[in-house]
């Protein structure tokens, strides 16, 4: 199987990083979020007008020009620029997803890009004694350097994305931030929007003014050379911050070089029950040797310690190994591993190793099929099934229950079809459906539920043909339940197709079997309907046991009657 580039572990930019450096990443990365929202909301009130949002500027910038507060901020943009450094110069091999190339490349792009414009703002006054206003800056971009405000506009989206994708990162597990997602996703988009289109609307009346001549070319400078002195120490010192920047940078990757080239002569020697061997630079996990190396080595999780395909057997080790992380003993335990059992994305040997993978990848050309690899996703399953089928066939013709499924099957596929879900799988008299692949959590259970309601409604509807032409009626229990699980592509060579595995899909099909205990036709977890937007706060739920899972589930039982509601 084609190995999944890694990934790193900790934080926006996985990498070697230890909690204090993860904790650090997230703290200076907050403090920068939240002045680019409050600078983005400054902006967006150029929309109504210049002077509202010079009037408003003077608040919003008030707690960053205390001591404090500059302090914090700069701080935490020299922590967080510094960290990117660190990552790029510690990861063992730049092979990664292209999303995480993308958004290092984007760490390292935006101190280049804001340097000019952070100087500008931080010393007109000391440098220039000059007050920093929208009017200044906006007749500077738009007017003397467009060029500027194309660059400013980019440098704002590179910036938001980042720092959302990181922010995103960090809340991803956070229960409750599922709740409440799609309002702070809907914000994270609306935000930026109105603040380039305040900056565009602002730039565009700058302009316009100055070609009418009712504003003067320039704002009013001192008649003090010093004052023009200023302006060029200003451009002095941006120019050699993204000069020092750049030099940062090409030190990092020469040291990175520098390191390969010395780790050479105490490279690691690792070896693969079976004959294959790898040389690993000191500091490179088991997996990272084998990609480096070309070797197969499953990681579905792209070796964030989250999955234990990755797990190697130790067969024999020249010095003791390092112990396990807290995140590599947690997976470990999980899966009940013996104490000769690693994670081979977690493992770094510091002297010659002979392991077993205890995955290994196929010898066929499985994995020439796969559109891509398995990916973590928040999706709703829906588990529905036939009441009494034993009996039924045993009442009916074979050729007749093949009617009667048939009929079914048409039902459950054309209600998750038209909801824009996916039968993933006919499982005798059952189905699974999956919501949400390409859509959020939100869609993804309003769809569910929705669908679950359509199948009742069409299963009613097709019994009163099926009584009065065959004597005989079918019920429907469904189970629906929401959150994370795994989508990829699986089987053999030929024969692959998209599923969906985990806790998630296992509740659901347990939700099914729940429906009839409770004597409910559809039961949802509150997960779904959390998640979802239609009323539900007078429904009643209640907690039961699903078997699999040491704590109690929230369910809600609906009734036809109350789930038309999801119609």
């Amino acid at each position: 199987m084609s190995a999944v580039s890694p990934d790193g572990a900790g934080g926006a930019f996985p990498g070697r990083s230890g909690p204090a450096m993860l904790l650090a990443r997230q703290i200076s990365g907050s403090v920068i979020l939240c002045f680019v929202i409050m600078h983005l909301t400054n902006h967006s009130l150029l929309i109504a007008s210049i002077p509202l949002a010079e009037d408003a500027r003077q608040w919003l910038a008030m707690p960053w020009r205390t001591l404090p507060g500059t302090v914090l901020f700069y701080g935490s943009c020299l922590i967080h620029a510094g960290l990117s450094l660190w990552t790029l110069y510690s990861r063992r091999t730049l092979q990664m997803p292209l999303g995480e190339l993308i958004l290092l490349i984007l760490g390292l792009l935006i101190p280049y890009l804001l340097i000019d414009h952070a100087m500008a703002m931080r010393l007109q006054e000391p440098l220039r004694g000059l007050e920093p206003s929208y009017r200044m800056v906006l007749t500077a971009q738009w007017h003397d350097n467009p060029i500027m405000s194309i660059q400013q506009s980019v440098a704002l989206v590179i910036v938001w994305v980042h720092g959302c994708y990181g922010l995103g990162r960090v809340l991803a597990t956070n229960p409750g931030f599922r709740r409440i997602r799609t309002g702070i996703v809907a914000a994270a988009v609306l935000l930026p929007v109105l603040a380039l289109i305040g900056y565009g609307v602002a730039g565009v009346e700058t302009v316009d003014r100055i070609a009418r001549e009712e504003m003067s070319m320039h704002p009013p400078l001192p008649p003090l050379p010093e004052a023009y002195l200023g302006s060029n120490r200003i451009a002095m010192i941006s120019t050699g911050l993204r000069t020092g920047w750049i030099l940062l940078i090409a030190m990092v990757l020469i040291l990175r070089q520098l390191r390969a080239f010395l780790g050479r002569s105490g490279q690691i020697e690792i070896s693969y029950l079976g004959g294959e061997q790898a040389r690993a630079n000191p500091g490179m996990s088991i997996l990272e040797a084998s990609w480096a190396n070309g070797i197969a080595h499953y990681s579905v999780c792209g070796g964030n310690g989250r999955c234990s395909t990755c797990r190697v057997r130790i067969m024999a080790s020249d010095e003791p190994l390092p112990l396990p992380s807290p995140l590599e003993a947690a997976t470990l335990a999980r899966i009940q591993a013996g104490p000769d059992v690693r994670l081979a994305c977690q493992l770094r040997p510091r002297a010659a190793v002979t392991v077993a993978r205890l995955v290994e990848p196929p010898r066929t050309h499985a994995a020439e099929g796969q559109a891509m690899p398995p990916r973590e996703h928040e999706i709703a399953v829906l588990f529905c099934d036939l009441r009494s089928f034993t009996t039924l066939s045993e009442r009916h013709l074979p050729y007749d229950v093949v009617f009667l499924l048939n009929l079914y099957f048409d039902i459950v596929g054309n209600a998750v079809a038209a909801n824009g879900g996916r039968v993933d799988k006919f499982i005798g008299d059952g189905a699974m459906a999956v919501f949400g692949i390409d859509t959020d959590l939100n869609v993804a259970s309003q769809s569910a539920l929705r669908s679950a309601a359509q199948i009742r409604r069409n299963v009613g509807a097709l019994n009163e043909e099926l009584i009065r032409n065959m004597g005989v009626r079918i019920d429907v229990g469904i189970g629906i339940h929401a959150g994370s699980a795994i989508i990829g592509s699986m089987g053999f060579s030929g024969n692959l197709s998209e599923t969906a595995i985990g806790d998630t899909v296992n509740v659901a099909s347990r939700l099914e079997g729940v429906s009839k205990d409770l004597h409910a036709p559809i039961v949802a977890s509150q997960e779904v309907m959390q998640a979802q937007d239609r009323p539900w706060a007078d429904l009643a739920g209640q907690m039961v046991q699903v078997r699999g899972r040491e704590s109690g589930l929230i369910v809600y039982p609906l009734q036809d009657t109350e789930s038309a509601r999801f119609l």
